[in-house]
């Protein structure tokens, strides 16, 4: 069904959908004192990148996503936060015509902003 689903967008104009690449985090658990869920993404290529990022619960629920405010320019990142509960487990996704330069991680702090727990985007 998905399938038949990306071959119709293709069919009917919404080349993006055709050609967007993903690179996307394992999904981790939150402890007792994360409150806290950053999805950072940083462009490593000569290029400027137009990027999607989202962020997900263990139920597949979408929490946040954005576009970072525009196009990442070469040598910069940008990332987007949730506040969550701590009995969950979340997960992060970023979308883009090419993903071979982009690197990114989810990150789950604390309170006083302390990273406690982390996972690349592969």
């Amino acid at each position: 069904m998905k399938t038949l689903v990306a071959l119709a967008a293709c069919i009917f104009g919404f080349a993006g959908v055709c050609h967007a690449a993903q690179i996307a985090s394992p999904a981790i658990y939150a402890s007792f004192s994360q409150n806290d869920a950053l999805c950072i993404v940083y462009n490593g290529g000569s290029s400027t990148q137009t990027v999607q990022v989202h962020l997900f619960d263990d139920a597949g629920t979408l929490l946040g996503s954005g576009s970072c405010g525009g196009p990442i320019p070469p040598g910069q990142f940008c990332q987007i936060a949730e506040n969550i509960s701590n009995d969950n487990a979340y997960a992060c996704t970023a979308q883009a015509h090419s993903v071979t330069n982009l690197r990114g991680s989810i990150i789950l702090q604390d309170s006083s902003h302390t990273s406690l727990r982390s996972a690349p985007l592969r």
